[in-house]
């Protein structure tokens, strides 16, 4: 890839639109984190994509408070295109810093499609199933008069 600028983590725009970041610091982990409101003990699914040149000294770190949910390392990092990543993490508190850390020093990362969203509960499913059997057993009995 050539030399670059150390400091240059670049975030593409289309327009207004953010549509993926590059990162790779040289010589230390660097990244991003974001604050997000959680409920201590609720699971939470993070996803995301990464890529990855694999290039030497690299690492990609992921951490959901003080999980860690990745640890990738040199070769580990290369990735055919986006790679789709999934973890179940469970919050500690009220608030759980959710932080992307990297270092790739002869190329880029790629970041795309992070989310975080709440895992059902398997009562919140069962409550779900007994309404639509109450809503089924409704409609029944209307068609059977």
């Amino acid at each position: 890839m050539g030399d670059r600028d150390p400091d240059e983590d670049v975030l593409r725009r289309r327009g207004s639109r953010l549509i993926h970041a590059y990162f790779g610091p040289i010589g230390s982990l660097g990244g991003i984190t974001q604050t997000l409101a959680t409920t201590a003990g609720q699971h939470y699914l993070v996803t995301f994509a990464l890529s990855g040149d694999g290039s030497v000294p690299s690492q990609f770190l992921v951490n959901f408070g003080a999980l860690t949910l990745l640890n990738l390392s040199n070769a580990a990092t290369a990735t055919p295109g986006f790679q789709t990543f999934a973890f179940d993490a469970v919050a500690a508190g009220a608030s759980t810093l959710l932080s992307f850390n990297f270092r790739n020093d002869a190329g880029f990362m790629e970041l795309d499609n992070v989310a975080v969203a709440v895992i059902p509960e398997p009562e919140t499913y069962a409550l779900m199933l007994a309404g639509f059997a109450l809503l089924g057993m409704r409609r029944f009995k209307q068609r059977s008069k």
